[in-house]
């Protein structure tokens, strides 16, 4: 066990000095600044476009006093009661609905920079020691191959943790800083985020065994049982391949941030076995194919 955590601790060193993987985080985080502050403007925009309740808006100065219109339609035209303003629980919904969209606007983009960095450390876990040479002195010591493995898919863990993380934080200073409302959602968004990837990184690791890392890395969005689940009937055959292919849809709660139907603990549990189950076959096929698996 102290040489997986050794091995996991030199890994997430050794990704934290890698140069791409720290353009890709900071790619994303200056991408997520434009979005806040995009939707900051938004907000702006449509305060000025009166979309907040009418007793929120400054009243206007009455009107001077006429003379005696010319004609008898005039005379109606004015005496006419002014439209009647929304009423402010619409308004409150309809701002709270568009809270919810930028919410899970915020979060797919997010979720999209946590794939980006799962697949390149899952593809390059392996491949970048082999390519250095690197492997071949960290096997001449006591260190087996299988712990090799385990500890660098614990190391990969460990940043696709602290990634979701971040995520939850600035999901946080996200809707405070726009004004927005916390949607319930949030609470466990960001641990299905963390599934979702675990899954992406173990299948980029399982794969760079058998191809190459940029093949291995773009893959698995391929991969997937939701496109026969949904594109091809139960009378099909094609139907029942999504029992054999990770299925990513139930980790994705973008939905849930605009339908406002929540998934209870018991489902997250679910899901969680669930991916921690798809970890350990991809890790067992990978250690499988390492075992023969040329390192010189």
């Amino acid at each position: 066990m102290t040489t997986i955590l050794l091995i996991a601790r030199d890994n997430v060193r050794a990704l934290m000095h890698r140069r791409l993987l720290l353009a890709v985080m900071l790619v994303m985080l200056i991408l997520i600044v434009i979005f806040s502050l995009v939707v900051n403007q938004f907000n702006r925009m449509s305060v000025e476009r009166g979309l907040l309740p009418a007793d929120a808006v400054t009243e206007e100065a009455p009107e001077a006093p006429q003379a005696e219109p010319e004609t008898f339609q005039e005379a109606l035209a004015r005496a006419q009661p002014p439209p009647a303003a929304a009423p402010a629980e619409e308004v409150r919904q309809a701002m709270e609905s568009a809270g919810a969209q930028m919410v899970a606007q915020f979060y797919g983009l997010v979720g999209f920079g946590g794939m980006v960095v799962a697949l390149f450390i899952g593809a390059t876990a392996v491949s970048g020691d082999v390519r250095s040479g690197a492997i071949t002195m960290i096997l001449s010591r006591p260190v087996t191959r299988w712990q090799f493995l385990v500890g660098k898919l614990a190391g990969a863990m460990a940043v696709i943790f602290g990634y979701s993380v971040l995520a939850a934080l600035a999901m946080v200073i996200f809707t405070q800083v726009n004004g927005l409302e916390a949607v319930p959602a949030v609470r466990y968004a960001p641990w299905l985020m963390f599934c979702q990837n675990l899954i992406y990184a173990a299948l980029a690791l399982a794969l760079s065994m058998l191809m190459h890392p940029i093949i291995a890395g773009i893959l698995p969005v391929f991969i997937g049982g939701d496109f026969f689940y949904h594109f091809f009937s139960s009378s099909n055959p094609a139907h029942y391949l999504h029992f054999l292919l990770p299925t990513y849809g139930p980790f994705n709660a973008t939905a849930q941030f605009t339908s406002g139907v929540l998934m209870g603990w018991d489902e997250v549990a679910i899901l969680t076995v669930y991916a921690l189950d798809l970890a350990v076959i991809f890790c067992l096929l990978a250690m499988w194919r390492f075992r023969s698996k040329a390192v010189v």
